[in-house]
């Protein structure tokens, strides 16, 4: 038995609940959650006023080299996560609880390197719809812009790199939505990044269309602007984009339009310092949790509730999982995690063994301390 004391934890009525959890660590249950507890013999932890969480739920992680499902594994454990979609060459997930291929889980993925035109997409789209499937689809991208560092604007001018204007993924956005409206297909769209495809999304979930989105923590941690002083690690797809659509990503996670955060967890080899050559991909595992205390909880744009339905209750519905955004007595795995707790992330402490994160160098705050 574990006896965690002096715990805040999320419970069903909106509140934050101070006081005791009792652990079966053997059965993997929750004994009790009460104001005070003791238990003879227990093994006692002092939360010290830490958070309780439900473990994470990610519908996008891809298993590349330099990391391996081994290495994903401890990285998804240091992050707080317990279950992923994972994507890899050969979609084995054998041996590792809480990892799912696409096929076992009634899903087809769409990459943004999808050559499908508009026949062929709907054609996937009726199949998709057909076979009662989920389609999670990243915004594609368009051959007239290969190789686009940043999103149109100033910085990429001035630094003279391939860039891409946002119409691209709105454009694609609109397309997913249209066709999933037309064939009935359930929709995921993942790693939006502008105010454009925020307010199409929206306006489609009050046509009731059968759609969800979800965004990735650069979206509403950087811009364009910030690659000056990040280089080749900001290097994603879709690029970074400006200060207004990150703004617009805020909004639509504060309003609900945006249902769950993605890690877009991406490793690749040593980026160094060329940006025009350097692949796209972040490693996000590991920082999807600061990154939400340091970006959005404590500036106030949402609360403790909002972020368990972002990282637990939300994507797990998506993904046919029933798992509340809270802790209940009976069967559960969570977290210890501090919102506030800061530290500096440096390569030395980043678990996967890609280094490529953006957030390098920077001090965030929020911290995994334990996993139940």
């Amino acid at each position: 038995m574990i006896l965690i004391k002096n715990a805040k934890i999320p419970v069903p009525e909106k509140r934050i609940f101070t006081g005791d959890l009792l652990f079966d660590n053997k059965k993997g249950e929750i004994v009790s959650i009460a104001s005070k507890t003791e238990y003879e013999g227990a093994e006692k932890i002092d939360a010290k006023g830490d958070y309780l969480l439900p473990l994470f739920t990610d519908l996008y992680t891809r298993v590349t080299p330099p990391d391996s499902l081994e290495s994903t594994a401890l990285c998804a454990r240091w992050g707080g996560y317990g279950t992923l979609l994972t994507l890899s060459e050969e979609n084995k997930t054998d041996g590792y609880e809480g990892f799912y291929s696409p096929s076992e889980l009634n899903v087809t993925v769409l990459e943004s390197e999808n050559t499908l035109d508009s026949r062929q997409l709907r054609a996937l789209m009726k199949k998709t719809a057909d076979e009662e499937k989920l389609l999670i689809a990243s915004p594609q991208r368009d051959p007239a812009y290969p190789e686009s560092c940043l999103a149109e604007g100033r910085t990429a001018t001035l630094l003279k790199l391939p860039c891409e204007p946002s119409f691209i993924e709105a454009c694609s956005v609109y397309k997913y939505v249209s066709l999933a409206k037309e064939t009935g297909c359930r929709l995921h769209i993942r790693g939006i990044s502008t105010q454009e495809s925020v307010n199409i999304i929206k306006n489609a979930k009050k046509e009731k269309i059968k759609v969800s989105c979800s965004t990735s923590p650069h979206y509403f941690s950087f811009t364009d602007e910030d690659t000056v002083f990040i280089g080749a690690n900001s290097k994603v797809y879709p690029p970074l984009r400006s200060t207004k659509d990150k703004e617009g990503i805020i909004c639509g996670i504060a309003d609900g339009t945006i249902d769950c955060i993605d890690s877009d967890h991406t490793p690749t080899e040593d980026k160094g310092f060329d940006i025009r050559r350097a692949p796209y991909g972040a490693i996000g595992l590991q920082t999807v949790f600061p990154a939400l205390c340091t970006y959005l909880l404590m500036p106030g744009y949402i609360d403790v509730f909002r972020l368990c339905e972002l990282l637990c209750a939300n994507p797990s519905k998506i993904l046919g999982f029933k798992r509340p955004g809270y802790l209940t007595e009976g069967k559960a795995s969570f977290v210890r995690a501090s919102v506030t707790e800061d530290f500096i992330l440096t390569k030395s402490n980043l678990i996967s063994n890609a280094k490529n994160s953006p957030y390098v160098g920077m001090s965030l705050c929020g911290n995994i301390k334990n996993v139940f």
